[in-house]
């Protein structure tokens, strides 16, 4: 008995059970497994492919409105016109075949594909200038790439590689197989995750190394000094202008002069597009610094395997401040004459205190008054007491007897 004389005499049941399981079995192999999250490296491919979300939004639809009788899908396929390819709505095709009618949503066309295809190849396009019908087919998927076309599920579906993670990766594709009428020529960013193994071949643009060479910039933002008398913590965040990663970081002490005083290296490991970097000069540079002196420090950082310098920043610690211990006059004691003068002097110590102001005071004005500097003047008949005061409180008294 052949096979297909069994399979005729099989229930129509039991034939539908066997072609779903089939069905099964070849989605599994070949079909998206899902909207499992994949990351995409940074470069300028990738940041040219997202720029286009503007122009190709989430599910919106890469067709056109028909509005006479020659412009059908069907229609500009015939003539190769290219004119709607940027061409976007919020309606899906009509008939999904390039026959629609006038007032009814069709098909795009560009560069001999259409749906799917028509739109993976203007993605393409977009990115790199390049048409992918004039590109090599390439099947060393081990290679793939951000940015790559790719033609998957055993050359049913075409897309532009979004972001890849392992032997699964994403796609920028519209009316990926399966979604139903509702969404013929539906836009897609990253929806849905599939296996390389899918992957009937991929063509990549000539151009590709050129277009993802970026010039990287390094800003240096916030840079703050705290300082006290003999230390100082002082830090910066690095930026670049894409993201990447920052294997290490360093800083280094110099005088007011410009010559190194100490310095420090250390590994990272951060991701992104900026980190964090300070330095506590004592604590880690093991440099105990003086009071009220000015530095010069320079932070570096390495990203992406390139050393980037940070300006020299300036910075002062904080004077030290030496207390008033004691103060004196050079007169306990002064015998003055009315409308005479006298001039007291006083002393603070230590010699070298950090405030020296002094405050004078007259303990009654009527009988002798005294100026911000010290001198004293008898005003009538009778006895008061002349007081200087340091800033921290210390207090000298003089007794003044006008006759």
């Amino acid at each position: 008995m052949s096979i297909r004389t069994s399979v005729t005499n099989i229930s129509r049941k039991f034939r539908s059970m066997i072609f779903l399981l089939v069905s099964i079995m070849i989605m599994s192999l070949a079909s998206p497994i899902g909207t499992v999250p994949v990351m995409a490296d940074s470069n300028a491919v990738y940041t040219k492919l997202v720029s286009l979300k503007s122009r190709y939004p989430e599910r919106s639809f890469w067709n056109h409105k028909v509005t006479t009788n020659s412009n059908n899908g069907d229609q500009l396929r015939a003539r190769r016109d290219e004119s709607y390819a940027s061409s976007v709505t919020w309606y899906p095709c009509a008939t999904h075949r390039g026959t629609a009618r006038i007032g009814q949503y069709d098909c795009n066309y560009f560069d001999g594909g259409m749906q799917c295809m028509g739109f993976a190849k203007k993605v393409f396009y977009d990115i790199f200038g390049q048409r992918e019908s004039s590109l090599s087919r390439r099947t060393d998927t081990a290679n793939l790439r951000v940015g790559d076309y790719v033609r998957i599920n055993n050359n049913r579906h075409s897309g532009v590689v979004l972001s890849i993670s392992g032997n699964r990766f994403t796609l920028c594709e519209c009316n990926f197989e399966g979604s139903g009428s509702a969404y013929n020529c539906q836009i897609r960013w990253g929806n849905v995750t599939y296996y390389k193994s899918s992957i009937t071949y991929f063509k990549r643009a000539t151009n590709y190394d050129s277009i993802n060479t970026v010039k990287v910039s390094m800003t240096w933002k916030t840079p703050t000094a705290s300082s006290s008398q003999t230390n100082s913590t002082i830090s910066v965040v690095p930026t670049a202008n894409i993201s990447g990663s920052f294997t290490a970081a360093s800083g280094t002490l110099y005088d007011s002069t410009g010559k190194y005083l100490a310095s420090k290296t250390e590994k990272a490991s951060t991701r992104g597009s900026y980190m964090k970097v300070w330095y506590n000069i004592t604590g880690e540079l093991g440099k105990t610094l003086n009071s009220g002196t000015t530095y010069l420090f320079r932070f570096t950082t390495t990203f992406n395997g390139t050393v980037y310098y940070s300006p020299l920043y300036r910075f002062t610690t904080a004077k030290r401040i030496i207390p008033v211990s004691r103060i004196t006059l050079n007169r306990s004691s002064v015998y003055l004459m009315r409308n005479k003068t006298f001039q007291l002097k006083a002393s603070l110590y230590p010699s070298n205190a950090s405030n020296k102001k002094v405050v004078w005071t007259s303990s009654n004005k009527r009988v002798a008054t005294v100026t911000s500097s010290g001198k004293i003047k008898g005003v009538r008949r009778g006895t008061c007491y002349i007081t200087a005061t340091s800033s921290n409180g210390k207090r000298y008294t003089c007794r003044v007897t006008v006759y």
